[in-house]
Order: structure tokens, then C-alpha cells, then sequence
């Protein structure tokens, strides 16, 4: 069985389609705004409406979804309980709308998708990326694109924190080798080149590893030897430490771990307060449920003089203390929902493992940030599956070959 990115011709969107793949090509756009909360709302309408345009364009035509209608409703209604479950916690123990919405917004996203996309996706996400990697690149000269983390110039490129920046950039780096089927092209060598300066110059240490993840996927999936890869790992890490180097330290934060707080930038003693003063105190119905939307930074703020009112920076304290363990088992059923939805039986070898690496990403991000309140962490993640999903397996003789 041979598989292939059915990547089309830009002539080949229909017309219906393309006002949908220009505000989807424009999610980039829309992050560099992330604190205007007006610009999140706005995108989400034209995401909707165009949607809407394409879904019933692709109807008219006669076009079919990709994905079986039956998945379609079981995640559309698992979503509205999950939304419900929300919503009561947040009469009980306070919320917000904005951020309900949030938390259920990669669902949507792909019930959007689901029902309006096509093989172009990954095309339109992948140059959507490209977009992504070079914009940032060029605030590499100014003010703008610069913050000072504690001592440390950090750059964050047109995201609002650093670590947005560089997830973004892991992800993009991740849709451009996926339009290009994993081949080292020169497009792929130069998105991960300049990617990878940017993640280093972020000072977002945790993905460090995860862009280091992807490389080394990236080129155990294009058809290179064992001992090439470990000559051009030799290189990497060669040109890195020369780089290191020249590069003024006191630009870059230290893995020094004698000092936990210092290298955990301070996440070591919020999550001990979440433990300790948090869930260690928690009845078993509380447990189960949680203490609603605020939960991690009000006993943040309740058990430390501070002037800040820090989250867990953990995603599973964070879940664990806000909804309990049945909010994050729910959670966690809607991303299964969705994984089982875009893994047919068709789906290529290989794509099941790029669902796995997609995965294996956001976990280990899940380990210093919180995932499930951030449309720039969640829905690069779906984006991924639902590209997947486009990937059909083809006859023997079409021309495209097995990855």
C-alpha cells in the first residue's frame, strides 16, 4: 500500500473554500493580537462563517466529509456536556466566559474543519507556517520582538510570551515538514534552521527538547542512515556549541540545577503550594470536581505574600485543582473522541506516528505551562490531527511512494 500528502495545486481550492483557508491561513495573525480579546472573538466569526460558506459549497457540489458523521455528533455533544460541567463549576465557584471558551475552543475548531476542509489543509497550514517562522524572524532586529525575563533579553518574536513563540515554532516547523512528506527540501532545512535559532534565542528551555524531538523525527522519517544522522547530529551539535560560545551567556537562562527555583524560573515552590496548600487540603468531593475556573491562583494568592497571583504552571495541577478528576478525565475523553475521528482504518502507518509525535509535544510542555486555557497551545495540536485526518492511503500504481 503506498501513501502520499494529497497536496493540491493552489488552483485546485474551489472557490466556496476560500475564504475559510484565508482566515485559517491567518490564525497567526490573529495570535500576534492575543490580548485583544475583541480580535479572538472577531476570528472565531469569520471562522464560523466562512465554515459555514464552505461546508455548503462542498454539499452543493456533492462532496462528502472526512470524517464519519457518527464521530462528528459524539464529539459535538461530549463537547456540549463537557461546556455544561464548565458552566456549572463556574456558577458555583466563579469563571469566566472567556475562559469557557478557551478551554472548549479546539473542539470547536474541529467541528469547524471536520465539516469544511479538505487535502488542501496541510498545504494551506503548512505555507500558513512558513508565514509563521519568517515573520517572527524578521522582529529578530527590533525592540518590538524583545522582553526581559527576570536579567535575561529574551526574545518572543510578535507572540505575547516566549513560550508561546517558541511552541508556535515547533508546530510550524512540524506543518512544513508534513507538506513537504518529511523530505530534508531545502524549504524544510531552511523553516528548521531559522526555527531553531529562534527557540534557542527564547530562552524556552522545555522546548529545547521538544524541537529536538522533531528534528530528530524529521530525519529518521526522511530516508537517512543511521550513521548519517549521527554525523549530522555530530554537526548540530558542534555548530551549537560554537555558537555558545561566541553568544553572550548572559543572553541565555542557565541549566544550572543546583539551584531548583532559580532553573525551574520559580515553578518548583507554585507547584509545592499547589500540592501542599492546595490539593493536599481538598475533600474527596473536591477532588473530583475541583474548585472551579481560578482555583490554582487563588490558592496561590491565599498562601503567599506576593504581588502576583501566579497559576500552576503545570497543566495536570492545574486540571487536578480547577476540575477535579472528572473535568480532566472529560477532557481527556474529548482528545481521544477526536484522535479515534482522524485515525481511520485507512490512515498510513506513518501518520499514526506523527499523531503520536504531536502528542508527545504538548506533554512535555504539559510539564511548565498550562495547555488547556491557550488556543496557542491546543489548537496547533488539533491542527495536527485534522491534517492527518486529509491523509488518504492510495492504490498500488498511483505513484506515490510508502513512508
Amino acid at each position: 500500500m503506498t501513501t502520499e500528502i494529497r497536496v493540491q495545486n493552489i488552483s485546485s481550492i474551489k472557490f466556496s473554500d476560500w475564504f475559510f483557508y484565508i482566515v485559517l491561513f491567518l490564525k497567526p495573525a490573529a495570535d500576534a493580537f492575543y490580548e485583544v480579546g475583541s480580535i479572538r472573538y472577531l476570528y472565531m466569526v469569520l471562522l464560523f462563517g466562512t465554515a459555514a460558506i464552505a461546508f455548503t459549497g462542498k454539499k452543493l457540489a456533492g462532496g462528502a466529509m472526512h470524517f464519519d458523521g457518527r464521530n462528528w455528533l459524539q464529539v459535538a455533544l461530549f463537547s456540549l456536556a463537557y461546556f455544561s460541567f464548565l458552566l456549572i463549576m463556574s456558577v458555583i465557584y466563579g469563571g469566566s466566559w472567556d475562559g469557557m471558551f478557551k478551554i472548549i475552543s479546539p473542539f470547536i475548531l474541529f467541528l469547524l474543519i471536520s465539516a469544511a476542509a479538505d487535502e488542501n489543509l496541510i498545504y494551506v497550514l503548512g505555507w500558513s507556517s512558513v508565514g509563521t517562522i519568517i515573520g517572527n524572524a524578521m522582529l529578530l532586529p527590533f525592540s518590538y520582538g524583545w522582553v526581559y525575563w527576570g536579567t535575561v533579553h529574551t526574545f518572543k518574536g510578535f507572540y505575547y510570551f516566549k513560550t508561546d513563540l517558541a511552541y508556535a515554532l515547533t508546530f510550524s516547523a512540524l506543518f512544513v515538514a508534513m507538506m513537504d512528506k518529511f523530505k530534508l527540501t531545502p524549504l524544510v532545512m531552511f523553516c528548521f534552521g531559522l526555527a531553531s535559532i529562534q527557540i534557542v534565542l527564547s530562552n524556552s528551555r522545555m522546548n529545547y527538547l521538544t524541537f529536538s524531538v522533531l528534528t530528530l523525527f524529521l530525519l529518521t522519517r526522511s530516508g537517512l542512515s543511521v550513521m548519517s544522522i549521527v554525523r549530522i547530529l555530530l554537526l548540530l551539535t558542534f555548530i551549537g556549541g560554537v555558537a555558545a560560545t561566541l553568544y553572550d551567556p548572559t543572553r541565555l537562562l542557565s541549566f544550572d540545577a543546583s539551584n531548583l527555583n532559580s532553573f525551574t524560573q520559580g515553578r518548583d515552590h507554585i507547584w509545592s503550594v499547589m500540592f501542599y496548600q492546595g490539593l493536599m487540603k481538598y475533600t474527596p468531593l473536591q477532588w473530583m470536581f475541583g474548585k472551579g475556573m481560578f482555583a490554582d491562583s487563588l490558592i496561590y494568592a491565599r498562601n503567599v505574600f506576593s504581588a502576583e497571583a501566579h497559576n500552576a504552571h503545570n497543566e495536570w495541577l492545574h486540571m487536578l485543582t480547577t476540575q477535579g478528576v472528572m473535568g480532566q478525565i472529560a477532557y481527556l475523553a474529548l482528545w481521544w473522541m477526536v484522535a479515534r475521528a482522524c485515525r481511520r482504518s485507512d490512515t498510513p502507518g506513518w501518520c499514526r506516528r506523527v499523531l503520536g509525535l504531536a502528542m508527545l509535544l504538548a506533554f512535555l510542555q504539559s510539564f511548565t505551562i498550562q495547555i488547556s486555557l491557550f488556543s496557542t497551545k491546543t489548537w496547533p495540536l488539533m491542527c495536527v490531527f485534522l491534517a492527518v485526518a486529509m491523509v488518504k492511503a492510495e492504490k498500488p500504481g498511483v505513484g506515490a511512494r510508502e513512508k
